[in-house]
């Protein structure tokens, strides 16, 4: 059985609220725009944010049309970053689709991830909630400070473990860890103690989900729907190479693969060569054994701090589902 298939009705009917309000909120007179929200519902994700603020709601409370209110808000949220991030990284696909400056051009995606940016804000205002309208200011804050540190990684050769921690902590934990957290207030939590201790869990989770991701660009599978070797053809350097690289080993390989990450454009053979090089050295097998360590202890801490239901089930097996999934 799926995770998703074993998700409870109740959370699948919030679900199916959710996926009503948030395609209801991006409605508009211009066809140009109308046309756009078609092309991105064609490659629309997991909604691993959204779930991930409904059971937390659902555990502590009633999921409510705040709620789903909160839920549109972060999907919003993640889609105008993917919208930009994929015009600032030049990717020609989006889990398997093409991406939608490919399609309509850069300058028009830019003004459809501030249109659906501006969606967020308004739905974010709708929850009436304080906490939410700063969460709002803040994430969009971490976003871009991961985006230019990302950068600035890229230029600089490669990051430090602890530097790529804080890159994916601010470009894709912090939405995670603040969705929790938002479902957690709306539903009235006020308690600092265990509303910290949820954010922490699902900033472990978010770190876990996105060394997940990075792994994946070292495994040739088409289902995935990301390339193969795609990050390091755009210089991203992320776990398995930054441990294959920093780790004891023969000096002589690893100056080649510093001097082949130096191109400006890589192509297909010292791809094959990095990927090679990262197996051989063990960066995927530490990478997956660093996530499987973090999944661990955000279950710790979401089954120390959340009562008993099967909203809490729920996320426990999101929580597997995250070291488990296949793309």
């Amino acid at each position: 059985m799926s995770f998703y298939s074993s998700l409870p009705d109740s959370v699948h009917r919030s679900l199916e609220l959710f996926e009503k309000e948030y395609y209801a909120s991006l409605t508009s007179a211009s066809a140009e725009i109308r046309n756009a929200v078609e092309i991105l519902s064609k490659s629309a994700g997991k909604r691993m944010r959204p779930m991930m603020l409904i059971l937390t709601a659902g555990c502590l409370g009633e999921v409510d049309a705040r709620v789903i209110n909160g839920a549109v808000f972060v999907e919003l949220l993640h889609v105008a970053t993917l919208i930009h991030d994929d015009v600032i990284d030049e990717s020609g696909l989006r889990r398997g689709h093409p991406a939608l400056h490919t399609l309509i051009g850069s300058h028009k995606a830019v003004l459809m991830g501030d249109y659906v940016l501006a969606t967020a804000m308004m739905k974010a205002a709708e929850t009436k909630n304080h906490d939410v309208i700063n969460a709002l200011a803040l994430l969009g804050r971490m976003l871009i400070e991961g985006e230019f540190l990302q950068m600035n990684a890229a230029r600089k050769g490669f990051p430090t473990e602890e530097a790529y921690y804080d890159i994916i902590n601010k470009k894709t934990a912090s939405l995670m860890a603040m969705s929790v957290y938002i479902g957690a207030s709306l539903v009235g939590l006020k308690d600092p103690i265990k509303l910290h201790a949820l954010s922490e869990a699902t900033t472990k989770l978010g770190i876990a989900f996105q060394i997940k991701d990075d792994i994946f660009d070292y495994i040739s599978d088409e289902t995935i729907g990301k390339p193969i070797g795609n990050d390091l053809r755009e210089h991203k350097v992320t776990l398995p190479l930054i441990h294959a690289l920093t780790k004891d080993g023969d000096i002589a390989d690893r100056q080649e693969m510093i001097d082949i990450l130096d191109h400006e454009e890589l192509s297909s053979s010292q791809i094959r060569t990095l990927i090679d090089y990262v197996i051989r050295e063990g960066g995927v097998a530490y990478a997956e054994t660093k996530m499987q360590s973090l999944i661990d202890e955000s279950k710790a801490l979401f089954d120390t701090h959340l009562p008993d239901c099967e909203y809490k089930s729920a996320l426990m097996s999101l929580c597997d589902y995250v070291g488990s999934r296949e793309k």
